[in-house]
């Protein structure tokens, strides 16, 4: 019994030891601003504007849980070249910008609300056209359901976030029991990308996982999966089936016999497209895609 007692009450100080280093860093990088190599990693958004050109379209790009804008630094110039206005938000809850412990306060809900709102303004903005819109990983999610309103023209997924490519229900379970005990936990990687190059020029929004945002993503993933069903905007889908973070499988899964969702594959790279080794290609077919009459 005493044996067990040591354990016990072991296991418990690491934990509480554990949290409040974990406490501590968190807290540091939300008071620190980002440094010169992290311009992209802002608290507003970054607009791109069209070069002088007169403006054909607006693209929103909405970006992945805890990334940022500099989700999108690759695709962004090439879309603005285009003569798009190019609007990348940052997603509430997930960047520095909100402290790591609250990020789990924001629901799928108020995501949802959030996105509706760029779209709205940038539909008045517009006067009355329909912007086209682009989600990587839970900005795919995000992207899935308000296209499935009608809110927007055309559509294009990376990576969308629908489930883990496996053990996913078994991961949020674990997720919830853990949250109480270890709210927050250090990212263990810089992103999911298959070439090691590339690491010098891409960053995080944050280095922090808030168990509560996750199991937050894990019911905006619910809807999304709900509103595949009924997704009838143009749609592009790019993906790769070696992609850690996000099933290809079961987006594949879900668009199966949809006439107006599209697929390609990227087997070299992860999650991460637009910095992996498929790059060029992946950018090449966004911009084609939404310069399309």
């Amino acid at each position: 019994m005493r044996l067990l007692f040591r354990i016990i009450l072991g296991l418990t100080l690491l934990v509480v030891l554990f949290d409040l280093i974990v406490a501590v860093l968190a807290r540091h990088e939300h008071r620190t601003p980002p440094g010169p190599d992290e311009e992209w990693i802002v608290e507003d958004q970054v607009v791109l504007p069209d070069n002088g050109r007169p403006v054909t379209k607006t693209v929103v790009l909405v970006h992945g849980f805890g990334g940022s804008p500099l989700d999108y630094r690759p695709l962004a110039q090439p879309l603005a070249n285009r003569g798009f206005r190019v609007v990348i938000p940052v997603t509430p809850g997930q960047g520095r910008d909100v402290a790591a412990y609250h990020r789990g306060e924001i629901t799928a809900e108020d995501n949802l609300a959030w996105l509706r709102s760029v779209i709205q303004a940038e539909t008045i903005r517009a006067r009355g056209e329909k912007p086209h819109l682009v989600g990587f990983s839970m900005g795919g999610a995000l992207a899935t359901v308000i296209a499935s309103e009608g809110l927007v023209d055309r559509v294009v997924l990376l990576g969308p976030f629908y489930s883990l490519p496996s053990a996913n229900n078994l991961l949020r379970t674990l997720a919830g029991l853990v949250e109480p005990v270890v709210p927050v936990v250090p990212k263990p990687w810089r992103g999911n990308i298959a070439d090691p190059s590339v690491y010098e020029t891409y960053r995080p929004g944050t280095w922090f996982i808030s168990i509560g945002a996750f199991l937050r993503l894990q019911e905006l993933a619910d809807q999304a999966r709900v509103a595949a069903t009924v997704l009838t905007r143009p749609t592009l889908l790019l993906g790769s089936p070696n992609d850690f973070a996000a099933s290809l499988a079961v987006s594949r899964e879900l668009f199966a016999g949809n006439e107006f969702v599209t697929i390609h594959e990227f087997p070299r790279s992860d999650h991460i497209l637009l910095y992996d080794y498929d790059r060029e290609e992946v950018i090449r077919r966004v911009v084609e895609f939404l310069s399309a009459d």
